[in-house]
């Protein structure tokens, strides 16, 4: 088994992948299929196979583990760790509905033992998926207490803790909560310092890009426009780091630049982030919905609402598909789609999308929110 996760780290995931399979039959032949030695083998077999891109084989494996392993008392670490691998394929694959419930049962069971890092990943994880899903407040309230629950057992300066503070940081800012984001983010940074290169770097470029968002909100798109091109440039020279990390900076830098006028700026930044990543082995549908939102925004501004159409379709299409209904970014395109359609004269298309769309922002974010205001004004244009 330590030969196995040492491949694993080695990244030859194909070799750990076949010591464990070997490890499985020779275990299970000895023991039985519920004993725990060939149950923990297939969990990180799942592993394997998920580094492998084999995900279908993944989940399979894992639901057969924790078939057995739910039903033990004894059982229930190695069903934890099974339910985390799942509901992180889960997420991965566009079903944070599914990955939430098996979540819950997770939470639910860690609440009454002690914390540990099984359960403050869950609780880590949970919050990814509200997040998905839209339930911002929830998401911010659950990493935030997944983050203490870490810094209570491990210190406040462990990598979970940050990571979870900068999960939370990404929700304030989409709840508008600029300026708490902002302190959030400019304190993470600086705590980035204390991790091994690589998570420092990851944490920096996910603290970086909610403060990017932040400061658009706030109306320091220039200060913002800075910061991501610093962010960026320090991307391309880490290869260790998660490569949709230079994409959402480069929106958050083409969101700074539409915010300042800057809109074939803006237009080309998207682009070039489109030709990057689009079509990728790498790349993640909710950020291919993201980029056709960019250029969409740049396009209508440019006056240009045919060509923002298509754009607008596809952000919208791909938002609903990939994220939840309320979703920052999901009613931020449905806002975008009905200006669009408001600029090519479809006046009653308009209102039947911007006016559901408003009703959306207030109820979900509030008056006073950036999103809001907007969906709102747009609305009040038509007449």
């Amino acid at each position: 088994m330590e030969d196995g996760r040492r491949m694993l780290a080695e990244g030859r995931a194909a070799d750990a992948e076949a010591l464990f399979a070997e490890a499985v039959q020779i275990w299970t032949a000895l023991w039985g299929p519920g004993a725990p030695d060939p149950l923990a083998a297939r969990t990180v077999r799942a592993r394997a196979l998920r580094r492998l891109g084999r995900t279908a084989e993944a989940e399979a494996e894992l639901r057969a583990v924790i078939a057995v392993t739910s039903a033990t008392a004894a059982l229930l670490p190695l069903d934890g760790s099974a339910r985390l691998l799942l509901a992180g394929i889960l997420l991965s694959s566009q079903r944070a509905r599914e990955a939430l419930e098996g979540l819950d049962a997770l939470v639910a069971r860690s609440a009454h033992g002690p914390q540990d890092l099984t359960g403050s990943a869950a609780l880590t994880m949970r919050a990814a998926a509200l997040s998905v899903l839209g339930r911002h407040a929830e998401a911010a309230e659950q990493s935030g207490e997944a983050a203490a629950g870490i810094a209570d057992e491990y210190g406040a300066g462990h990598a979970r803790a940050l990571r979870a503070r900068a999960s939370r940081a990404h929700d304030l800012a989409q709840l508008g909560r600029y300026d708490e984001a902002e302190a959030e983010c400019r304190a993470l940074i600086g705590a980035a310092a204390g991790l091994d290169p690589g998570a420092a770097s990851e944490l920096d470029r996910s603290a970086r890009g909610a403060l990017v968002f932040s400061l658009v909100g706030l109306g320091r798109a220039l200060e913002a426009e800075a910061e991501a091109r610093a962010a960026i440039r320090s991307a391309t020279t880490v290869a260790s780091a998660a490569r949709s990390y230079p994409v959402t900076l480069q929106l958050g830098l083409a969101r700074a630049l539409n915010a300042q006028g800057r809109h074939e700026e803006a237009l080309d930044t998207a682009r070039s982030a489109e030709a990057a990543y689009v079509g990728t082995a790498d790349a993640r549908p909710q950020f291919v919905a993201a980029i056709s939102l960019a250029v969409a925004t740049a396009q209508l501004a440019l006056g240009r609402p045919d060509e923002a159409r298509h754009a607008a379709d596809r952000a919208l299409a791909g938002c609903r598909a990939t994220l939840g209904p309320y979703h920052h970014r999901t009613l931020e395109a449905g806002t975008l789609h009905g200006m669009v359609l408001a600029a090519e004269g479809s006046t009653a298309a308009a209102r039947e999308q911007l006016a559901p769309n408003a009703a959306a922002w207030r109820e979900h974010f509030g008056a006073d929110h950036p999103g809001t205001r907007t969906a709102e004004a747009s609305l009040a244009a038509l007449g």
